[in-house]
């Protein structure tokens, strides 16, 4: 399924094909990882000259400082292309200039890049890692768009993941963006983030085209979730040896993997969350006052998740209550200045959405009041139709047809063992392994695979009074991403509405580290079972198959 088939084919046009080419494609994704991190860390060493309370601090702001860079070269080239251009290449002199500025006359640098270093070791292992197994069935790469769509699901999947391209296109070449794309969309509905750290290297491109710069660089992006994860682990006290672990299960996720080449920004959105997140615990569990840096970084991290995927606000309500649970470690100052930084953030993009392109306010429409298509009324106008069609009887059947859907409508499919069938011969089952690929990308249950393996561990444990896990507190963990399920599904209008393309993937990874706590408590045999039915779920559901 293409959304629009012109607009593919003269991306095609500008792509260069490589045959065999996968290690060329792996070189490229470090240099476009690098060159998303260069801006950062210029700015984490400036920022930082003079110490940090965290160890989260380094790469929080790091990634924050580098997307924000992004989002300027959003705007500027809202003003143009020339414009666009010279903020590109001053960014990046500027970058240069610091960092050597810094390396001769600061230590500061140094500091930054020990503490960068685990975590973005991890994320650029996790990237190469994914790109290799996601053009391991092609003889070249760099020449196929629609690639990502089809590469997983016979009858294919929308091109959400091109929509930040097409909008990055449309202000590159400086064309109207009106008609937009994709059945209706307009380019307000979908925030600008990814689409700018795009532009920042536009200008940049090494070697190959345009689609496979943006492929490389927007699955850095959504790689960054590892970055969360080892941020809020961190935050928690986690053991380094316990970290690996996590981290090993996680990697050989298939939701993961897909969600990580199929490069819709949610994932980035999800580790722009986990950031937020983490520096609170970490300042909470410390029982310390959160710190003025700690707290701009917090609310730049929200601000930007909002401009990269705004679902992931359903992450936070269990948080709010831990905020209030936690107050006297905040201050009002630090409230004014949080907002402050987030309506930095938000306004101007809510200016573009009302005034350059209106309405914007699509999704909204779509997930708060069931309407899928583009209408004219307001979006309040549109939840009262909603809910004023229906009687109350309706309405809360609605909602808990949202619930039971957290269950997933084939909870055998878990795990893609069943896709192996042995008859003359080892093969692969190829419509078992589709039918296992749709229910782990659409429910959340099955989402999580043998994870689920986790409940019946932590009830054994509560039952047997054992309150210690491998990860540290990480049945509140499970608790805090149960209670925004709840809630979430509550607020979508229904019926049968919680499939996970609609959600904040930081829930999914909030379970994910708390069924680990308990899973990891096990005997290393059973561990050792559950990785090798995880890496088999992987292997034979999402890698091998075509």
């Amino acid at each position: 399924m293409s959304y629009h088939p012109k607009l593919l084919a003269a991306l095609s046009s500008l792509t260069v094909p490589f045959t065999n080419g996968t290690p060329l494609a792996l070189l490229l994704f470090l240099a476009y990882f690098a060159l998303f991190l260069l801006p950062g860390v210029a700015g984490a060493g400036l920022i930082l000259r003079r110490g940090w309370s965290s160890p989260i601090l380094p790469v929080v702001v790091t990634v924050i400082a580098s997307s924000t860079a992004g989002l300027l070269a959003f705007w500027a080239f809202f003003f143009g292309k020339t414009p666009g251009r010279v903020y590109c290449f001053t960014i990046y002199g500027a970058s240069v200039a610091l960092l050597a500025t810094l390396a001769f006359r600061s230590k500061s640098l140094r500091c930054v890049l020990r503490a960068l270093r685990s975590p973005l070791l991890y994320t650029a292992a996790t990237g190469l890692f994914y790109t290799a197994l996601f053009f391991l069935p092609t003889t070249s790469v760099g020449s196929d768009p629609e690639l990502p769509a089809n590469r997983f699901f016979s009858e294919g999947r929308p091109e959400d993941n091109l929509i930040p391209l097409f909008l990055a296109d449309r202000f590159y070449d400086e064309r109207p963006i009106r008609p937009f794309c994709c059945g209706g969309w307009l380019s307000s509905d979908r925030p600008p983030l990814q689409s700018g750290v795009f532009l920042l290297q536009r200008p940049l491109r090494l070697l190959g085209g345009n689609w496979l710069q943006y492929q490389l660089l927007a699955t850095a992006l959504q790689c960054l979730w590892v970055c969360g994860v080892w941020c809020l682990l961190t935050a928690l006290g986690t053991t380094e040896t316990r970290k690996r672990q996590v981290l090993t299960f996680l990697i050989f996720s298939g939701f993961l993997f897909y969600n990580s080449v199929y490069t819709w920004p949610k994932l980035f959105a999800s580790a722009l969350t986990l950031f937020t997140v983490s520096i609170f615990i970490g300042s909470f569990r410390e029982a310390r006052a959160t710190t003025t840096l700690e707290f701009a970084a917090a609310s730049g991290s929200a601000g930007l998740m909002f401009l990269s995927h705004p679902g992931s606000v359903f992450s936070f309500p269990a948080f709010a209550v831990l905020a209030l649970r936690y107050r006297r470690f905040l201050h009002l100052r630090q409230l004014v200045l949080g907002a402050s930084i987030v309506l930095c953030f938000v306004l101007p993009w809510n200016a573009y959405q009302r005034w350059f392109d209106p309405p914007g306010d699509r999704l909204l429409k779509m997930h708060l009041g069931g309407e899928t298509d583009p209408t004219t009324r307001s979006t309040w106008q549109v939840i009262r139709d909603a809910y004023r069609k229906h009687t109350a009887a309706e309405i809360l059947r609605f909602k808990l047809s949202n619930l039971a859907l957290l269950f997933g409508r084939s909870p055998s499919e878990l795990v893609g063992v069943n896709a192996l069938r042995i008859h003359s011969g080892v093969h692969i089952d190829s419509g078992t392994a589709e039918r296992t690929r749709i229910a782990q990308r659409e429910y959340i249950w099955n989402a999580l695979g043998i994870l689920n393996v986790g409940w019946a561990v932590g009830l054994v444990c509560a039952l047997r009074s054992r309150t210690r896990c491998a990860v540290p507190f990480a049945p509140w963990l499970i608790a805090a991403a149960i209670c925004n399920l709840v809630i979430w599904s509550g607020v979508l209008f229904g019926p049968g509405a919680t499939v996970t393309t609609h959600s904040s993937y930081a829930e999914i990874l909030l379970l994910s580290i708390g069924l680990l706590g308990w899973i990891l408590t096990l005997p290393r045999m059973i561990v050792a079972l559950a990785f090798s039915l995880q890496a088999a779920n992987f292997l034979l559901v999402w890698v091998w198959p075509r």
